[in-house]
Formats: structure tokens, C-alpha cells, sequence
């Protein structure tokens, strides 16, 4: 009896005078009836970090009051033709339509806010030329129209882009193309576009 008290007595007295153990390593918590030490493992506290961070907000949208569109049409008798290290951006003689975004002094749709526009554009190619004419984006490519060789074949294209505030959208000859335009009164190559729906930013599309 008196070992078994002793023991207990020892285990006790380890314990107490044991030196605190790491954060997360077992430590004593009872003795049972055989004199066994019982240990369990502490919960560590969850770690809390504060990071001071300031993030600055987005500049607003710039959005439309009124619907933007254009229409402009004959070529330039200066920018017919192209080859294929000099593509060659289209300049256009009439503005039939310009409520917003059509600039004559480049020959380029701004678009004036954020939003979906539509774009359809018509060219002839002349005889014995093939004639590729191509919607630019902001120097980017997206998407051609061709007439072939056998001379006043129509090429036509259209399609949707999404536009932000500033983008710059026209049409440039490509490849070694040559496109007909009459000399006189007549008109074959044209292009539109006008404004579907502004949105306040590319994410809610």
C-alpha cells in the first residue's frame, strides 16, 4: 500500500515540477487507480494575423446617356490597295450617320462607353484581285471578310464585340488584296456599328 501511495506521490510531484512543454506537445492531466499517469494534448489558440492593406477602388464605368452609332461609306480612291507587309486602314469619303463615336480625322469608331456594339462592313474586290478586308481592334484582329479573284465579288462579315471607354475599332485591308469603289457616285464599301447595351463593367456580362 505504502508503494502504491508513493507512486502516486512520485507521479504527482513529476508532474507539478515537469517544465511547461511546447504549445501542442502532450502534458500530464491525471493519474489513475494503478498510479498511471493520464496525458491528453492541449488545443492549440488559433493564430490571429492582422495585415494592414489598402486597396484602391476601381474608377467608376463610363456609361451612355443616348445610343452611339455610325455609318460611313466609299472608300477612299487612296487606300484600295495593300500588300502583305503594308496592310492598309480604310478611309472612308461620306459619314451617312454619326450619333456618337465616329471619328473622320482617323477614320476609327471610339467607342464611348463600356458595352456590346454591333459592327457589319461591306467591300467589292476588283477584277483579278482578291480582296480581304479585316475589323480591327485596338491593333488586334477579329474578324474578315473576302471576295475572290473573279473581280466584284462582295465581301461582307459582321459581329459583336465588347468594347471599354476608348477602344479604338476600323477596317484595314489585308494580304495583297485590292477592293473596288466606283468613281463617281456609287458607293460599295461601307461600314456601321452602333451601341446594343452599356454595362457597368466587363464582370456582370
Amino acid at each position: 500500500m505504502w508503494l502504491s501511495c508513493l507512486v502516486i506521490t512520485t507521479a504527482i510531484a513529476a508532474a507539478h515540477s515537469a517544465p511547461e512543454p511546447p504549445q501542442g506537445d502532450p502534458v500530464p492531466h491525471a493519474v489513475d487507480h494503478l498510479g498511471r499517469v493520464q496525458f491528453s494534448s492541449p488545443v492549440a489558440a488559433p493564430s490571429t494575423i492582422v495585415v494592414d492593406q489598402f486597396i484602391e477602388p476601381l474608377p467608376p464605368p463610363k456609361m451612355c446617356k443616348n445610343k452611339a452609332g455610325f455609318s460611313v461609306r466609299k472608300a477612299s480612291m487612296k487606300t484600295m490597295t495593300s500588300s502583305m507587309l503594308n496592310p492598309t486602314a480604310l478611309r472612308f469619303q461620306e459619314v451617312l450617320v454619326n450619333q456618337g463615336g465616329w471619328e473622320p480625322s482617323t477614320n476609327s469608331f471610339v467607342a464611348p462607353c463600356d458595352g456590346t456594339y454591333y459592327f457589319a462592313f461591306h467591300a467589292l474586290s476588283n477584277f483579278g484581285w482578291g480582296a480581304t478586308v479585316a475589323l480591327m481592334k485596338n491593333k488586334e484582329y477579329q474578324m474578315t471578310a473576302y471576295g475572290d479573284e473573279a473581280g466584284y465579288q462582295a465581301a461582307s462579315n459582321s459581329g459583336v464585340l465588347f468594347l471599354n471607354s476608348d477602344d479604338l475599332v476600323w477596317l484595314q485591308i489585308q494580304g495583297n488584296s485590292t477592293i473596288y469603289e466606283h468613281p463617281n457616285k456609287e458607293a460599295y464599301t461601307s461600314f456601321s456599328g452602333y451601341l446594343l447595351e452599356s454595362f457597368h463593367t466587363p464582370d456582370e456580362l
